[in-house]
């Protein structure tokens, strides 16, 4: 099964999904990460650019450097580009998912608007079922007009260290106590996430369309 990872920055699906993406690959399912944007330069004061801390976080939870993409469009300035141009970046990609992970429409952040929205069209059912789910972002789902949702969890207990780990590899995208990014709030929410469903630690995720997401996030 080919899972795709359709975000926008480098730290996005680290928080979203670090925690499965180890056990998406033990299970033998095709792991693709996808970034929409160059992700450099937004926060000038940091001045980054953060291609290889991507590579080496991603490489962390078994995700191969050939299935990392980015599309390079331009980073907080998704508004401005036409919906086609990012599905056509995308399509030429070659990618054939069963299951899209992208980010939530209610997040605060405008970039992920843009990837739910392309995901709807590139995920979109014609030659056969693709799932879709979009992932909580720490620093920016519980900002939106609305808390974000959860119907499906996975059990992120014997993973929250790896990806703890891969997070820290992206030193930019790491804040101080009590900002949701520090090392602390990962584990806090993945604590709370685990206490609602019965794990120690657990990933939330919002099934948008269904299809085997059992399969394929759990093997």
């Amino acid at each position: 099964m080919q899972v795709v990872i359709y975000v926008c920055h480098v730290d996005d699906g680290v928080l979203g999904c670090g925690g499965t993406i180890p056990q998406m690959v033990e299970a033998g399912h095709t792991v693709d990460v996808v970034y929409l944007t160059e992700d450099y330069n937004y926060h000038p004061e940091k001045n980054y650019d953060n291609r290889d801390n991507a590579h080496e976080a991603l490489g962390s939870l078994g995700v191969p450097s050939d299935h990392i993409h980015f599309l390079d469009f331009p980073t907080m300035k998704l508004d401005t580009t036409p919906l086609i141009d990012i599905n056509i970046a995308f399509d030429e990609l070659g990618l054939d998912p069963d299951v899209i992970l992208t980010l939530d429409e209610g997040d605060v952040n405008q970039d992920h608007w843009a990837a739910f929205r392309s995901a709807m069209v590139v995920g979109r059912s014609i030659e056969k079922p693709v799932g879709i789910a979009t992932l909580e972002v720490l620093s920016s789902s519980e900002w939106g007009p609305e808390p974000f949702a959860p119907n499906f969890y996975t059990d992120v207990s014997e993973t929250i260290d790896q990806k703890v780990e891969a997070m820290r590899k992206i030193e930019s995208e790491v804040e101080e106590w009590p900002h949701p990014r520090s090392v602390e709030g990962i584990r806090t929410k993945a604590r709370q996430r685990g206490m609602e469903v019965g794990y120690d630690h657990a990933e939330a995720f919002n099934i948008v369309r269904w299809f085997d997401f059992d399969d394929a996030l759990t093997g």
